[in-house]
């Protein structure tokens, strides 16, 4: 990672391809195991104070580029795309640690044991979300 390494105590680490993730501090090994012979592995790395922050994802078609917005305002994690395939995508969304979703119950949101906020966009189309947020504690 070179001097991008020191700038940060600790990054979140996220598979491209299998969606999984750790979280490892600068300078550790970060550890995903074996790449079977002639394959690939694809990381992100980001630091792991950034929130909010797509952790995992398996919209892989457009690499990122449909993002509209992945912000915090107004009190509500919004999330807009522009999806262009027919196929659904999942998203694993990382909040500050200091909130939480509030209410999300009538949204086709889940949040998980592991912190993040899981959204499945359906398919093709404009998809605009706005979760409410509580304080966290």
């Amino acid at each position: 990672l070179g001097s991008y390494a020191a700038e940060h105590a600790s990054y979140t680490v996220s598979s491209f391809f299998d969606g999984t993730w750790k979280e490892a501090a600068a300078g550790s090994v970060c550890d995903f195991g074996s790449i079977r012979p002639h394959a690939c592995g694809l990381y992100k790395i980001q630091p792991a104070a950034s929130a909010p922050a797509v952790v995992t994802s398996d919209a892989h078609f457009s690499m990122g580029k449909e993002l509209a917005d992945l912000s915090i305002r107004d009190g509500a994690l919004h999330f807009s795309l522009n999806w262009s395939y027919n196929t659904p995508a999942h998203y694993g969304i990382r909040l500050p640690e200091s909130c939480k979703p509030a209410d999300i119950t009538d949204l086709p949101v889940t949040y998980g044991e592991d912190g993040l906020v899981r959204i499945t966009v359906p398919g093709k189309g404009n998809w605009d979300y706005k979760i409410p947020l509580a304080a966290e504690g």
